[in-house]
């Protein structure tokens, strides 16, 4: 029953691409914008760069280059994680800089595993899309990272979302199976959650602290909730539809996860054209469906 709990969330997301929706995960090519003198190579100068178009806290939708796993980042996996451990320290330290000059990054890589960063991890929803950083001879030295509230602010806001978080965790079950798991945090949020008709709410902190954002809360506050279930999940976006949702990874299969609360009539409507489009895809009648606002 489980299964067939979830399956709509598949149903919606194939609905999706049938009608060519184009969908990936981080992949991006910011524009820089100069704040002092380009100069020759080996000059250091100063650049500024806002990324929140890329960054999904802040309303973004990183823009797709591909599809596959290997088109979200056009930096090599290792030293990814080296700087996303950097950033991570320096974000949590709450430090007014950082310096990745021995990682011989370039702009546009500082850019793809800055936004990257954020994206995958939604307790940092006190930090800035915004950064500053030096370059000499087309690398990057050092990052000013900008933050959305100061640290005392940041620091209670922390407080309040880890509370959050432990109340859902709290009541899952360790028995349960990575399905059970994320059944259990989209109800969660499904029930807790409204949406935000000003649209204004796009951070995981606004949908489990505020309990109120739109698809990007919704979808961040799920990936926090089912990573810390120990559930393998990522965000999906499509600007095209202007959307985000989650992917999930139950054994060998992905399945997608469309948590964002629907007023009921236009959920209704979305059932229906959904299922249509299932039957012309695949010939068979859609038998189970599960309402994707509750």
């Amino acid at each position: 029953m489980l299964v067939k709990k979830l399956i709509l969330a598949l149903f919606l997301s194939v609905g999706i691409c049938a009608v060519g929706a184009q969908t990936d995960v981080y992949a991006s090519e910011p524009t820089v914008q100069e704040d002092g003198a380009t100069g020759n190579d080996g000059e250091i100068r100063k650049e500024y760069v806002d990324l929140s178009d890329s960054v999904i806290q802040e309303g973004g939708f990183p823009k797709a280059a591909g599809t596959s796993r290997k088109s979200r980042s056009a930096v090599d996996s290792d030293k990814e994680k080296e700087v996303q451990k950097v950033l991570l320290a320096t974000w949590d330290s709450f430090a007014e800089s950082c310096d990745l000059s021995s990682y011989g990054l370039t702009e546009d890589e500082l850019g793809t595993v800055y936004f990257g960063t954020l994206n995958t991890h939604p307790r940092y929803f006190y930090v800035d899309s915004s950064i500053s950083y030096y370059i000499n001879g087309g690398i990057v030295s050092r990052v000013i990272i900008e933050y959305a509230m100061d640290k005392e602010a940041a620091a209670k806001a922390e407080e309040a979302y880890d509370r959050a978080i432990a109340d859902v965790v709290r009541d899952a079950d360790n028995s349960w199976s990575d399905m059970e798991k994320a059944l259990y945090v989209n109800d969660y949020l499904a029930r807790n959650c409204q949406y935000d008709t000003k649209y204004e709410k796009y951070s995981s902190y606004n949908a489990l602290v505020d309990k109120t954002a739109v698809c990007q809360g919704y979808a961040l506050a799920f990936l926090e909730l089912t990573k810390q279930l120990g559930v393998t999940c990522e965000i999906v976006t499509s600007d095209s539809v202007d959307h985000a949702w989650n992917m999930i990874k139950v054994g060998d299969s992905y399945y997608h996860v469309d948590v964002t609360r629907l007023p009921e009539e236009e959920a209704c409507r979305e059932i229906l054209d959904t299922s249509e489009r299932i039957m012309a895809i695949t010939g068979q009648p859609v038998e189970y469906i599960r309402p994707p606002f509750g």
